[in-house]
């Protein structure tokens, strides 16, 4: 290749050389043939005998299991410290909780300290008369009336005077020892009647002991008897009789807020889309319910009408409307001459 050749004011600069390298240079493809290349042979790779492969496998194998060992001591040691941390000394097993007592239960726990000549026990229901003292009505939270229970557990003991002053202070230990509280009512007298009144969050009671009047100590005619109910047995009762107290408070001219109810029967009426009640009503002292019966009845639009309250037999000429006379169709009544008779259209 010639000079570079510059202005006249430069010197000529040389032209570039090769570097020089020891890489052979590749001929083209035609004429591979008519160099003389010597080749460097590689030396072959020297094969594993079948010993080596074999200690190396127990090697592998051994580094593996180790592995495996250290992994599961590790797991070991971290469940021993935590089973340490929580040592079986510092578990506390929760106490299960008492089982809640009930009104039957606490009745036959009074009963069993009894030691009178004769024992009565009767569960009441709405659904039959009673014989013994019921257990005294109730007012449950967010109700403006009492109530007696649907059902109640209660006992009387009979015998001689001293067997049943002995019985009283007995059965009311039972009740106090079993966290009720008392509230004496009557605190009786040599012939008249002790009574009290017992209550905790689930139950109440009634406590009374009757003295029958002029009659000697050894007579056998002495009595106390308890009744008691749980409180979701008011419960029960107050839902299904507050429809009855508001339709009788708005109607009625007397004081409702001591007003006691309890002892709900419906029937349907012989007329189609009527039907009829009956509330027993009464005052909340002394716990019993009772004092007149409360006749309700219900008309086609499924309106609750109070209509009146008796303790005895209703003349004829009471039911003057026509839903009085097609609710009450049939119905026992007594006309002019005071004779039985039934309602008529």
């Amino acid at each position: 290749m010639g000079a570079f050749y510059m202005q006249d004011d430069q010197k000529p600069i040389d032209p570039v050389q090769p570097e020089t390298t020891n890489d052979t240079l590749i001929p083209p493809p035609d004429d591979i043939d008519s160099l003389n290349v010597q080749t460097v042979d590689t030396p072959p790779k020297k094969r594993l005998s079948k010993r080596t492969i074999i200690l190396l496998s127990i090697l592998v194998a051994a580094l593996v299991a180790g592995g495996i060992v250290a992994y599961l001591l590790l797991t070991k040691n971290d469940f021993q410290d935590t089973a340490s941390n929580t040592d079986s000394s510092n578990i506390v097993t929760p106490t299960p909780a008492p089982e809640k007592l009930t009104a039957e239960a606490l009745v036959a726990k009074a009963k069993a300290v009894a030691t009178g000549d004769k024992k009565v026990t009767l569960q009441n229901t709405d659904s039959q008369p009673y014989n013994v003292f019921r257990a005294p009505a109730f007012k449950p939270a967010g109700y403006d009336f009492w109530v007696s229970p649907s059902v109640d557990y209660g006992f009387g003991s009979y015998g001689m005077k001293d067997t049943i002053t002995t019985d009283l202070a007995a059965i009311k230990k039972v009740l106090v020892d079993n966290k009720l509280t008392e509230k004496v009512l009557d605190q009786g007298s040599a012939e008249g009647m002790f009574a009290a009144e017992y209550n905790s969050d689930g139950i109440t009671c009634i406590l009374t002991d009757q003295k029958p009047y002029q009659q000697p100590a050894t007579s056998k005619e002495f009595n106390t008897i308890l009744g008691c109910a749980d409180t979701s047995a008011y419960l029960a009762n107050a839902v299904e009789l507050k429809p009855y107290f508001t339709a009788y408070a708005a109607q009625t001219q007397s004081d409702t807020t001591k007003t006691a109810m309890g002892g709900l029967r419906t029937t349907k009426s012989k007329t189609a889309g009527y039907s009829i009640s009956t509330v027993s009503i009464g005052g909340s002292e002394y716990g019993s319910v009772g004092g007149f019966a409360g006749l309700f009845y219900t008309t086609p639009d499924n309106k609750l009408h109070f209509f009146i309250g008796t303790q005895s037999q209703i003349p004829c000429t009471d039911f003057k409307t026509d839903d009085l006379k097609k609710a009450y169709l049939g119905e026992s009544c007594f006309d002019e001459k005071d004779e039985s008779a039934t309602v008529k259209l």
